[in-house]
């Protein structure tokens, strides 16, 4: 009996002595685990503990590994924050997917396999299809894969194009409440905990069973437990798995399936007992042995892994701080001499140098470097000012694995690590910087060339010398082979060579080319545009001239000089071999171009006036208002129209009889007047076509003299009689303009800035004996407008000569003499006539006769309250900013959809990508990059059938009869004010749907 007692103490002597060392000298490993509400997985029992079969598959799991665990209770969301933070050491039952795979490591071995389900509450109809569902909200856990997974839920209902409404829950509990409460059609929930609550919620399941996904062991991606969790949770349930009688399988089948069979005592048999006695005995001796070892090696292993632990937080921390970097940067041990291999290199420098980490670790500096700049900035004195100064920064050019060669700038830091010296060096891609200071260079070069010439030819240097200057300065900025300048004969069908560098000196004033499209040059002058070649021998628009084809030419562009219209001849760069000339290249030539242009016709000019003398002089005065004209009428007229729009728009938000209407009023009819000037100076450059229409002389009168009294010193009286007049003649109201100031400016002169103006007009029958005998106008009902002064008067004698050009008696610098001729050549043109009646010390009245004509009927004019409305969509396309979003305004008041561009270009591209989505384009003329033609020829090309309006501000490319050609529908001048904008536009629309 005795015995019997011993030898069954023996088994239990030997356990407490092989677990005494384990339990007295082992750390436990503490393990912080995240649990959330998801029975029969995991969940809070009555007693609060956590249990279910994720619990009591760790507990085994921890118990062989002597860890200790900790669970953080929370929702699922909040475990997959803290999991991610690295606030918890792992996480089980986290489904794998590939987004997930980015932010967490996962164990290698599934555990289980999890299913979806839908369910509803008990009393809903049969679900007999998915699209039950249209117009439903379904109670879903937040962040979870069957909702928003590959497969879940959200992608589910959306292949079928289903509408349904998903409402977030932080756990099944409150979802499978929320469907229960009928704020929720049904919930999407694993299987597992669904089948197993779904009475308790009064739900029922559905046929919509989706989504099968292995779930595991999570773990974060950067943390010092990852490494030591991973391999032993993968270890663990392999061995687990491959037990068929494990506790794995015993959980399942607790858990999931049925409850865990009887297990039958098994009874030792006597002799049995004997042995394990002898066994003991023999294992007590080798335990003692072992005890002391197990003591050490406890130790050792603690200290062991603590280090391991702040190893890896450090290098996670490095590497964190490393990869951060935007700019490459590279480790490497200094040498006395030459460069070592790279001892560390960050994510950047891999992405951007196209190496591996390995790879880099097989090399240095020497093999990303060009020959040349590594022998450079290995000299001795670099490395003597980075051993005093501790930093260095330099550029120089690197070499991508592919061979691509970029410029970088360097900085350089010496630092010691572990005893050693080491390079830490930044390296900064200097590309896009390299390009822009080489742009600015290139573009102050240009600029400063354009200077030269321009100061050449303010200085009167002849022709001949400004082309040879010209052609050496263009060969030198754009390193060209060849520079050429051509001058179109006058049969029209040559273009001779008369300037030029790199050709054959015989040749300039010689060689001809065709002017024809068969040539470069020609191509240019029929196409009416710059023209490139990268590779002559390639070319299919044009053969090349025998000039081009003798000296080898391979690249080449050519710009027309002088007008598209009228052209004088060409420029013309070329090069031996093959090169892209870029638009800044273009604009360069193209400006040069126009320069000698400039020049050419002021040259021109010159001559011609020393040819005609002086009865020709107002002639090109007129001619050279019209340069200057074409030169400053876009801008002029497009900053009328931001004036005109804004003061529009002010007198929208205002009322009739605010006290600043009337000064509003006057603004507006003075910037119509403005651009009448301008046009009436674009006229006189079109050389005398003049804007008849029907005029109410007295509006314009008064008008006139509301813009006049801020110029006319307030010691001159202004008196007026015109309250009572109806006049209606037919003329250019500019020009009526335009006399009536010279006149009063003339009179406000005579009385040396003091005295009374009398302004008068009445209608009256005119016989035929009362009209002077110079003028050969109708007798019949004339408009006579009266302009006295109180000045000093005129004789006789100059009486004859005040409507002679270039006539004055005005002091120099006062006056051209060219105000009363214009004035008379006004009067004529309208089958006017004037007399002046004036004597010494008594003042002058100038009496101005037109012919009187019918009040044409007038419509009803609309205005800006009752303007016709729409809501087409609207593509507005102008370079400057402020008049796209004044006429946006404008029209999107009255309805439309309008979308602007300040860049004719990137509207074309806009365009392209949806040529309907847009009812009608208006767009400027004048623009960089494409004009307003040629962007419509674009748009047309592609929409044809596409309504277009075309607004520019002056355009001497193209008028309105072309414009018609074109395809355009409208063709309307700068400014435009909101009722002629808003009428143009529906006009357009209405037609294009007629």
């Amino acid at each position: 009996m005795k015995t019997n007692r011993f030898l069954a103490f023996i088994p239990s002597v030997l356990l407490v002595i092989f677990l005494l060392p384990q339990v007295i000298y082992a750390e436990r490993l503490s393990i912080k685990v995240g649990a959330y509400a998801n029975a029969p997985k995991i969940f809070q029992d009555d007693q609060g503990h956590i249990a279910g079969f994720w619990p009591d598959l760790i507990a085994d799991i921890a118990e062989k590994e002597n860890w200790q665990i900790e669970y953080v209770w929370g929702t699922w969301s909040e475990g997959l924050d803290r999991l991610k933070s690295g606030e918890i050491a792992m996480m089980p039952d986290v489904a794998v997917t590939e987004s997930r795979k980015a932010q967490y490591t996962f164990s290698q071995e599934a555990v289980l396999l999890s299913w979806s389900r839908l369910y509803v509450h008990e009393d809903s109809p049969c679900f007999d299809s998915i699209f039950n569902l249209n117009n439903k909200k379904i109670a879903v856990l937040r962040d979870s894969v069957n909702y928003e997974g590959p497969g879940g839920i959200r992608e589910f209902v959306r292949s079928f194009d289903i509408n349904c409404t998903f409402v977030e829950y932080e756990s099944y509990v409150d979802a499978f409440s929320a469907v229960k409460n009928n704020l929720a059609y049904g919930c999407v929930a694993n299987r597992n905990f669904g089948d197993k609550y779904e009475k308790q919620y009064d739900l029922k399941q559905t046929t919509l069973l989706f989504q099968p996904i292995v779930v595991n062991f999570a773990f974060p991606q950067q943390s010092s437990f990852t490494p030591l969790l991973l391999p032993t949770i993968d270890k663990n349930i392999k061995s687990l798995k491959s037990e068929t009688d494990s506790i794995y399988y015993q959980l399942l089948e607790k858990y999931f399936e049925t409850a865990i069979a009887e297990k039958k005592l098994v009874v030792f048999p006597v002799w049995a007992k004997q042995l394990m006695v002898f066994l003991g005995l023999v294992v007590l001796v080798s335990v003692v042995t072992v005890i002391i070892y197990r003591v050490q090696l406890g130790k050792s292993r603690r200290k062991i892994r603590q280090n391991y632990a702040q190893l890896l937080e450090q290098e996670r921390k490095y590497r964190t701080l490393l990869d951060n970097q935007k700019e490459a940067v590279f480790l490497h041990k200094l040498k006395p001499e030459g460069f070592s291999c790279f001892s560390e290199v960050n994510a950047s420098a891999v992405e951007r140098y196209g190496y591996s980490r390995s790879e880099f670790l097989q090399i240095s500096s020497v093999d990303i470097s060009v020959p040349g700049d590594v022998k450079k900035h290995a000299d001795p004195s670099d490395r003597r000012k980075l051993l005093e100064q501790g930093q260095l920064i330099f550029e120089t050019t690197h070499i991508k694995k592919s061979g691509e060669q970029f410029p970088v700038e360097i900085s350089t830091t010496l630092v010691e690590l572990q005893g050693e010296k080491y390079l830490l060096s930044t390296v900064r891609d200097i590309t896009e910087r390299k390009k822009a200071e080489e742009f600015q260079r290139i573009k102050s070069i240009q600029q400063q060339t354009l200077a030269e010439l321009g100061q050449e030819a303010l200085h009167g240097i002849d022709l001949s010398t400004l082309f040879s200057k010209t052609t050496l300065k263009l060969a030198a900025v754009l390193n060209v082979d060849y520079t050429k300048i051509l001058q179109k004969l006058p049969d029209q069908n040559e273009l001779l060579l008369i300037a030029g560098v790199g050709w054959q000196e015989w040749l300039v004033g010689r060689a001809c080319v065709p002017a024809d499209a068969n040539s470069q040059a020609g191509y240019a002058l029929t196409t009416e545009q710059p023209i490139v070649v990268k590779d002559l021998q390639t070319e299919s628009r044009f053969g090349g001239s025998q000039l081009l084809v003798d000296h080898d030419v391979v690249s080449g562009l050519s710009v027309i000089i002088g007008s598209y219209k009228d052209p004088w001849g060409v420029l013309g760069v070329h090069s031996t071999h093959s090169r892209e000339f870029t638009d800044d290249d273009v604009n360069f030539v193209q400006s040069v171009a126009n320069l000698l242009a400039e020049v050419i016709k002021r040259k021109q000019a010159e001559a011609r006036r020393q040819e005609l003398e002086t009865q020709l002089c107002q002639k090109y005065k007129m001619e050279a208002v019209g340069l200057m004209a074409g030169g400053i009428a876009h801008d002029f007229n497009n900053n009328l129209a931001i004036i005109l729009g804004n003061v529009e728009l002010s007198q929208r938000k205002i009322s009739a009889q605010d006290e600043i209407a009337p000064h509003l009023r006057n603004a507006q009819v003075a910037i119509f007047r403005a651009r009448d000037l301008v046009r009436q100076i674009l006229t006189y450059s079109r050389r005398g076509v003049q804007n008849f229409q029907p005029v109410n002389l007295p509006l314009v009168i008064s008008e006139t003299l509301n813009l006049l009294r801020a110029t006319i010193p307030t010691t001159v009286e202004i008196e007026t009689d015109i309250a009572h007049s109806h006049a209606m003649i037919n003329a250019d109201s500019t020009q009526i303009q335009e006399v009536l100031i010279n006149l009063c400016n003339n009179a406000v002169h005579a009385m040396d800035g003091q005295g009374t103006l009398k302004i008068g007009l009445e209608s009256l029958n005119v016989e035929q004996t009362e009209i002077p005998v110079q003028y050969g106008v109708a007798p019949g009902q004339f408009a006579k407008l009266s302009i006295q002064d109180s000045g000093s008067g005129m004789t006789p004698e100059i009486m004859e000569k005040i409507f002679d050009p270039f006539f004055t008696t005005k002091e120099v610098g006062e006056g051209t003499g060219m105000g009363l001729a214009v004035v008379h050549g006004i009067i004529k043109s309208h089958s006017g006539f004037a007399r002046v009646n004036s004597h010494p010390g008594r003042g002058s009245i100038f009496e101005i006769y037109f012919p009187v004509i019918a009040a044409p009927k007038l419509g009803i004019i609309p205005t800006i309250h009752d303007l016709p409305k729409g809501n087409e969509r609207i593509l507005f396309v102008d370079d400057e900013e402020m008049l796209t979003n004044i006429w946006s305004q404008m029209l999107s008041d009255h309805g439309y959809q309008v979308t602007t561009k300040t860049s004719s270009t990137k509207a074309l591209e806009m365009f392209k990508k949806n040529p309907q989505q847009f009812d009608l384009v208006i767009t400027d003329q004048t623009m960089p990059e494409l004009s307003g033609k040629d962007l419509i020829k674009k748009l047309l090309s592609i929409r044809p059938d596409l309504p277009t309006i075309l607004c520019p501000g002056y355009s001497n490319k193209i008028n309105e009869e072309e414009a018609e050609k074109l395809g355009i529908k409208a063709f309307c001048m700068k400014p435009l004010d909101m009722v002629e904008l808003v009428q143009i536009t529906r006009k357009v629309l209405h037609g294009a749907k007629q």
